[in-house]
């Protein structure tokens, strides 16, 4: 009964049997060991039931698990070899310790020797950028000398190149330090040499070294020339300043002298200071006024002594050609040539009006014109010029443009200003009543445009144009279109509101 108990709890198994007809193959040995099957097997169930449960001989899980580690333990003894210890002395090392002590060994060379080619792979790279480097200024110093040899002669270019050799006394990298001092103050370079400051040759050796370097003509030889007369003047930042300074004072005293004291009818034709001349002086003090910045006012916006002055100048000048045009002038022979045109007309009171807006339809033409000259600059350069390269005479017909630029603004030339005319008027003609709305509108007036001035201008010209004056069209009907209808709504809208939009003859009184 004990057995069938102890089968039952501890293979966890639920069959019955008898246990005095069990045999050893019926039962685990890892749960019943051998001696317990002949311990239980011998006992009688009388004996049993005679001992306590206590008695029984039971091996428990942990002895188990102890018997085990016992078992491994005595194994690993038996058949695992200790680790042979390493030692220098051959006599004592065996054939196995002998390979482990060579392998380490090969082992730190092997990273020793990683470490060293890591090395000489950056110093290898650190040579190669070096050599790339050279090989750029042997090459770059290459071409320098076939420079000098092609613009200067044999002589020249040994003196250049060799910079250790002596010409007369003193090094030749001495010469340019010494000719720039002389440049800037002979004075002062006179001081330096005899107080023997600094070594320096004497005048006489500077000009027999000048006299002697020669160079070809040539864009060199230019330049050569253009730093020699600028160097007279780029000299120091504090001496430029004082040099603004004394031509800003002069060119004022001599306009207040010129506006004040200048008497047109002396009997000395063109009397004026020593020196100066009328015109020129009007001029320069226009250019001054054009040139003056405003600090803290934006390089657009000019004082108001800044505009009297302009009109000051602008009304002296045509006073002063009038009258000299008329200085034969007298009670009995009064004689007077007026240069522009008089129109002869009933007195209507828009008359006015209409002179106005056609003075600023020009000058916003001529504007347009400008800007279509610089877009096309580097293509066709004599559509126009930049205002500080002209002449300050020749801007009588543009006079906004003068007025709104600080010497950047491009102004149109004469010719492409008179054929901007007849592209203007060929925009009205082609637009009617105001605006075409059919396909390829720029396509179609540039073939009219190019029937009527030929191969003149190129295609890019005239397409510029002709999308450049769509756009100022259709933005000024826009804002027409809304002060009219008091609304949003504009000309290039969404596709509905184009298509339902028809034009109105009476949308605006002038169109542009």
């Amino acid at each position: 009964m004990v057995r069938q108990m102890i089968w039952q709890k501890v293979c966890k198994r639920k069959d019955t049997f008898k246990a005095e007809n069990a045999q050893p193959e019926d039962q685990c040995d890892k749960k019943f060991p051998k001696k317990l099957h002949e311990s239980t097997s011998s006992q009688t169930p009388s004996s049993v039931g005679n001992q306590g449960e206590d008695q029984v001989d039971f091996v428990s899980p942990r002895s188990r698990r102890e018997i085990r580690r016992q078992n491994k333990q005595m194994i690993t003894n038996l058949y695992l070899k200790k680790p042979e210890q390493k030692n220098k002395d051959i006599g004592i090392q065996t054939e196995h310790s002998f390979f482990l002590e060579n392998t380490d060994n090969l082992k730190a060379e092997l990273k020793k020797t990683k470490a060293d080619l890591c090395k000489r792979k950056v110093k290898v790279s650190i040579l190669t950028k070096k050599l790339e480097r050279l090989e750029a200024k042997e090459k770059k110093h290459s071409k320098i000398v076939r420079t000098l040899h092609d613009q200067c002669t044999p002589a020249q270019a040994k003196r250049i190149l060799t910079l250790n050799q002596k010409i007369g006394a003193l090094f030749k990298r001495r010469y340019v330090p010494d000719l720039i001092i002389r440049s800037m103050s002979r004075r002062d370079y006179e001081y330096l040499r005899q107080k023997k400051i600094m070594q320096m040759p004497s005048i006489r050796t500077q000009e027999r070294w000048l006299q002697y370097f020669k160079m070809n003509p040539g864009f060199q030889d230019d330049s050569i020339k253009v730093f020699q007369e600028m160097i007279k003047t780029n000299t120091f930042q504090y001496n430029k300043e004082a040099r603004a300074k004394e031509n800003a004072v002069e060119i004022i005293h001599n306009w207040f002298d010129e506006v004040n004291s200048r008497q047109i009818y002396d009997k000395i034709k063109l009397r004026c200071a020593l020196g100066i001349n009328f015109e020129d002086q009007l001029d320069k003090m226009e250019l001054f006024l054009d040139t003056f910045k405003v600090i803290g006012r934006g390089n657009k916006i000019i004082l108001p002594w800044q505009r009297g002055m302009r009109v000051s100048i602008k009304s002296t000048r045509a006073w002063y050609h009038d009258l000299i045009s008329n200085e034969s002038c007298s009670e009995f022979e009064f004689t007077l040539d007026i240069h522009h045109e008089v129109h002869v007309d009933s007195a209507i009171n828009h008359q006015l009006d209409q002179f106005k807006k056609w003075d600023l339809n020009f000058q916003g033409l001529s504007y347009v014109m400008g800007v279509i000259a610089h877009k096309m600059k580097l293509l066709y350069p004599d559509l126009g010029k930049r205002q500080s390269g002209i002449y300050l005479n020749d801007h009588g017909l543009t006079p906004w443009i003068y007025h709104l630029s600080r010497g950047g603004l491009m102004v149109p030339s004469d010719y492409f200003l008179r054929d901007y005319k007849v592209f203007d008027q060929k925009f009205k003609e082609f637009h009617i009543p105001l605006l075409d709305r059919h396909p390829k509108v720029i396509e179609r007036f540039c073939q009219v445009l190019e029937e009527s001035f030929g191969g003149k201008y190129d295609k890019a010209v005239l397409n510029l144009f002709a999308n450049t004056r769509k756009m100022i069209r259709i933005r000024y009907l826009n804002a027409q279109l809304k002060f009219n209808t008091g609304g949003n709504e504009k000309i290039r809208g969404k596709k509905s509101k184009l298509a339902n939009f028809k034009f109105n003859n009476n949308l605006t009184k002038y169109t542009i």
